[in-house]
């Protein structure tokens, strides 16, 4: 999920009246269905791969079935009944099948385009669609769910690191003329884009690799 959190995007939805994230959501079920519903006895390594408009995900599998499952008539089977309750006793599932259900309802609301893919054989292989790398930009990260003040600021975390990688809180506390406290609430805010790196005492701010290969100078002016 680390390694989804900095390499994949999220987007402002609400479930009702409240707001969820889509790209944990979806993606939560998606890796709980990778450990849960593996065939153990096959060695073959289990894949996530982030591709520009997928994340393909594909698994030793024993099948009960054979191609796209569909989700509106499918009947879930236990390949690893164990395993499958102690994840629900966790809290990292709702129920066997949750999966499937979730990724499908909310695929299109997190891509604003197709659908999630399942396809049931020798492997399982899942299909979940990404975001159009063109329509990203830092104000799809940073979004309605903060004030316009605080966005223009958060564009201009960005933009000096950018400009300058490895920048440390008190050199952002001067150029952006706020407190300490304000500076790393800010940092917090577009982790998805910031990443710290190296120690306390010598570390500093960078974009994450995921911003750097979605965004380029003139997106940001």
């Amino acid at each position: 999920m680390d390694f989804i959190n900095r390499h994949l995007p999220d987007k402002f939805y609400l479930q009702g009246d409240q707001r969820i994230s889509l790209r944990t959501t979806i993606f939560r079920e998606i890796v709980a269905n990778l450990i849960i519903h593996r065939e153990y006895t096959n060695a073959a390594p289990g894949s996530f791969i982030i591709y520009a408009d997928r994340a393909e995900t594909e698994n030793a599998n024993n099948p009960h079935g054979e191609g796209p499952i569909d989700p509106t008539n499918f009947a879930p089977f236990p390949k690893n009944p164990l395993i499958a309750k102690f994840f629900i006793q966790l809290g990292r599932v709702e129920e066997l099948g949750s999966g499937i259900l979730t990724a499908s309802r909310l695929a299109k609301a997190y891509a604003g385009k197709g659908k999630a893919v399942f396809i049931e054989g020798k492997t399982f292989k899942t299909i979940i669609p990404l975001p159009d790398s063109k329509t990203i930009s830092i104000n799809d990260t940073i979004n309605d769910t903060i004030n316009d003040s605080m966005k223009e600021r958060l564009n201009r975390v960005v933009q000096l690191l950018l400009e300058k990688p490895g920048l440390k809180v008190n050199e952002l506390i001067q150029k952006l003329n706020v407190s300490e406290r304000t500076a790393k609430r800010d940092l917090e805010k577009i982790r998805t884009l910031v990443e710290y790196r190296g120690s306390k005492k010598t570390g500093g701010y960078f974009l994450t690799d995921y911003m750097l290969s979605k965004l380029d100078k003139k997106q940001l002016k």
